[in-house]
């Protein structure tokens, strides 16, 4: 047993579906991401200083 994991073949497709998304336009146009950052400001708090984890995520 070791303490890695080989996991490229299982995240391969999301990481391609990733970076077309972000080939199209920045991840601060996404809907989800739209939403989140609203929520976040109705808060309180500044979206771009706390970023949600799908944003947070690819970069």
């Amino acid at each position: 047993m070791t303490d890695t994991a080989d996991v490229s073949a299982t995240a391969a497709p999301f990481r391609e579906r990733a970076s077309m998304r972000l080939c199209e336009r920045p991840e601060s146009e996404f809907p989800e991401i739209v939403a989140w950052r609203r929520a976040f400001s109705q808060m309180g708090l500044k979206p771009t200083q706390y970023r949600c984890a799908s944003e947070a995520l690819p970069r």
